[in-house]
């Protein structure tokens, strides 16, 4: 859970228009919206939200994904966001087989000297799982010698040189 105010973009009122302007919300409205969890990644803070419904909620979706800029991310000079945003305006609208959540809403804008963003997702914490921890652990080449240009490192920590021959465990890769 999280003290800190919600982003107006959180709001009852800005998540019943969002909803209907996506067409999943018919004459219901979105009467109360609760933080389930909420988590800071390096560039943005994920928050989940539960929304509750009066009247028919129709296709409403009962969570939503709030992902909004870091608030030590605001400054000019962090763009964070801005590809995200155009990702999702431009590319996954355009995708014939949805393979990424969907977005009711991205807005970016810099206004004097901060950036505020902010994209309301479609939430699949129910139906999927992450393939990995976050962050993910350093790569063997992110500590290795091994992986100096020309060279791919090898799971048993060996390198492969030119086309398939394989070389000995080098020095660095086995300390």
């Amino acid at each position: 859970m999280t003290t800190a105010p919600l982003p107006s973009a959180a709001e009852a009122a800005h998540l019943t228009e969002v909803l209907r302007r996506a067409g999943v919300l018919g004459a219901g409205r979105v009467r109360a919206v609760e933080v389930i969890s909420a988590r800071p990644t390096i560039l943005s803070h994920i928050i989940r939200l539960r929304l509750d419904y009066d009247g028919v909620p129709g296709n409403a979706p009962a969570t939503l994904i709030l992902k909004t800029a870091h608030p030590e991310r605001r400054t000019p000079g962090w763009d964070a966001g801005r590809q995200e945003l155009a990702f999702y305006n431009q590319v996954a609208g355009a995708m014939t087989r949805r393979v990424v959540p969907r977005c009711f809403e991205g807005h970016w804008e810099k206004e004097s000297e901060e950036i505020t963003w902010h994209l309301l997702l479609e939430d699949l914490t129910e139906t999927h799982a992450a393939a990995t921890a976050w962050p993910l652990p350093p790569s063997p080449c992110s500590a290795s010698a091994s992986c100096a240009p020309g060279r791919n490192s090898m799971p048993h920590g060996g390198t492969i040189r030119g086309s398939d021959r394989r070389s000995e465990p080098s020095a660095t890769a086995m300390a």
